[in-house]
């Protein structure tokens, strides 16, 4: 399928690793805070917020992963040419640097969009406020995550492997972004 219908088994593949790790993620939380009892057959787990996350993985991160490693990869080559570049290192260095000042800011700034869209209520104040207090933190975090596993994306695996690859290791980035999705934010006083 991934040959046939790359789309489709990226945005699939994202939705599911992403729902998988929210439930972590919620499970983790809940193991390290204090939780009043539950009555028999309840959970602890939030299915909406999952299935939310489902949605995002399946429509926003599955498929603007899936069409950026291809423009990436375009726009390295464009820059190759002009300035050739023959280190695999140089090259692996330039991909990273173009991830990190073109992706991940669109990436961490739709994430936000397209779950406070998914949440209900007014979109456009909720998106402004995880913006306000959320982007940087997060920004500055996938600066220090993406570009190591990025490193070995770049270098080892066949770009038509990459998304799959990078959802693999989303495991945990996953967790961490509907984590801070998840918790409230202080609003200013006026």
């Amino acid at each position: 399928m991934l040959t046939s219908k790359p789309l489709l088994t990226k945005s699939l593949t994202s939705s599911f690793i992403m729902s998988l790790s929210d439930v972590f993620c919620q499970e983790l939380i809940n193991k390290s805070q204090s939780v009043k009892e539950l009555s028999p057959g309840s959970s602890r787990l939030n299915l909406q917020r999952t299935f939310q996350v489902a949605i995002t993985g399946l429509f926003w991160s599955g498929p603007i992963t899936h069409f950026w490693y291809a423009l990436l990869e375009r726009m390295y080559s464009r820059l190759a040419e002009v300035f050739p570049i023959q280190n695999p290192a140089i090259a692996m260095l330039v991909k990273l640097f173009l991830d990190a000042i073109l992706f991940s800011p669109t990436v961490v700034t739709g994430y936000f969009i397209v779950r406070s869209l998914l949440e209900g209520g007014d979109w456009m104040i909720s998106t402004k406020d995880k913006i306000r207090t959320k982007f940087k933190p997060t920004l500055l975090n996938a600066w220090k995550f993406w570009p190591v596993v990025n490193s070995i994306n770049f270098y080892f695996v066949p770009l038509q492997f990459r998304v799959l690859y990078m959802n693999g290791l989303s495991l945990l980035w996953s967790g961490y972004l509907t984590h801070v999705n998840s918790t409230k934010t202080k609003h200013r006083q006026k």
